[in-house]
């Protein structure tokens, strides 16, 4: 059909059915002045409209190009803008430009994401809260524990700020805050050099996850600087030591973990957060299960004749309703820091750790003549693959020989408390 502006002013959908027998929804007329050009004729809930189109073939595929409304647009502005598309087409075909169609969808994509909203920012504590979720399931409560309060209270002036837009320098200036060592209200000890690379580790783990997740770019604590914590400790405590803070416990829960501490070579949190489901009096141990253990294996400890007396003791005012043997409320011991401060004003004595007890006890069993792989096993240090062979039988023949280590190093204290206390007594053999 030869087109003029008339023509295309008076067009209207045919009558009668298409050639699937349904009444038109869309018709198309081409001009035979302009290979391609049509007007499309479209039916919808406003009435019929016009448009003028293009439509050609490339790649593989039909295309049909839309140019504007009839409306809009003249018959002489469209074969105008026709002829032009269709040397576009040309040249898209002999590989010297591109489809006009996918020029129009990729502008249109373009536009969309210029004016879709922007998502807003994470910030530090909400991810926070997400990558504690995800890391909840694979770590033991203790470590859960020290990473939420290292990330949620020591590096709480981050919270407000976007994750991407944390800097090296934000961490480093709050890594100095952390650093310095204050008292809080209710008397607690917080901050220090040990604090604030743990704190800083916690903080590098973290944002090496929200790398891998890609919620932000680099980790900034890459670089940032870490103090230097000086020489791995190796105090040992004399038996003077020993007797002086053993003379200094009083009746209290703090005064007990120090004593099972002294007796046992436990750990600090496992006698702190020790559960009366881990304690069997009738058979003298201690069975802390793998998963509240550092190495991830089971430990049983024997009780000698002090470290029961204070279980069966403290078994007489047990709360039925609570599960942990130390410490009030729903969970185990806390307030560390308070309770060492008040020992060490009746102790006396300087720059000793509740972790320096273990060490002493590993000590003082090795002058008594127990061999280092029974130590070993005592401190539950036991090597091998968890659940192999050679594991399992070594940990079960041991035991007889931690029962005599703890007893050795139980006679060890008892003579040293008893010379310390104005009697004369002297060790007769060593284990």
């Amino acid at each position: 059909m030869n087109f003029d502006q008339e023509y295309v002013d008076k067009l209207a959908m045919p009558k009668g059915l298409n050639k699937n027998g349904k009444p038109y929804e869309t018709y198309i007329e081409f001009d035979d002045d302009c290979d391609g050009l049509g007007i499309a004729i479209r039916r919808n809930k406003h009435g019929l409209t016009k448009t003028y189109v293009l439509q050609y073939y490339i790649n593989g595929r039909d295309v049909r190009y839309r140019l504007g409304k009839a409306s809009e647009l003249t018959l002489k502005a469209a074969r105008t803008h026709a002829t032009q598309l269709r040397g576009q087409v040309a040249a898209a075909k002999l590989g010297q430009g591109t489809d006009p169609q996918l020029i129009r969808v990729q502008q249109r994509e373009q536009q969309s994401a210029e004016t879709k909203p922007k998502p807003k920012p994470k910030t530090f504590a909400a991810l926070v809260q997400t990558y504690l979720a995800d890391r909840q399931p694979k770590l033991k409560p203790r470590s859960y524990e020290n990473i939420e309060a290292y990330l949620t209270k020591q590096w709480k002036a981050l919270d407000a700020l976007p994750v991407r837009e944390i800097t090296r320098g934000a961490i480093s200036s709050e890594f100095n805050n952390i650093k310095r060592k204050r008292e809080t209200s209710d008397g607690r000890i917080i901050g220090g050099t040990v604090t604030a690379n743990r704190a800083r580790a916690a903080l590098s783990a973290f944002f090496k996850w929200a790398v891998e997740m890609d919620e932000c770019d680099h980790n900034p604590v890459v670089g940032s600087r870490k103090e230097e914590e000086g020489e791995p400790r190796d105090r040992v405590l004399t038996d003077g030591e020993i007797t002086t803070i053993a003379n200094a416990c009083v009746d209290n829960d703090y005064s007990r973990i120090i004593e099972l501490l002294m007796y046992t070579g436990c750990r600090r949190d496992e006698i702190g957060s020790l559960q009366w489901s881990e304690v069997d009096l009738e058979a003298r141990l201690i069975k802390l299960p793998k998963e509240r253990t550092k190495n991830g294996y089971p430990h049983v400890v024997y009780l000698t004749d002090r470290p029961l007396a204070i279980l069966r003791e403290k078994e007489k005012i047990r709360e039925e309703e609570r599960a942990f043997v130390f410490g009030e409320g729903k969970g185990g011991y806390s307030g560390w820091s308070r309770s060492k401060r008040e020992m060490d004003k009746r102790a006396k004595i300087k720059n000793w750790r509740m972790h320096d007890l273990r060490r002493t006890a590993a000590t003082n069993m090795g002058e008594l003549g127990v061999q280092p792989h029974i130590i070993e096993a005592v401190l539950n240090h036991v090597s091998g693959h968890k659940g192999g062979v050679a594991g399992v039988y070594n940990r079960a023949t041991y035991e007889p020989k931690k029962k005599a280590a703890l007893i050795a190093l139980a006679n060890h204290y008892k003579i040293a408390l008893a010379n310390a206390n104005g009697a004369n007594v002297t060790a007769l053999r060593k284990a």
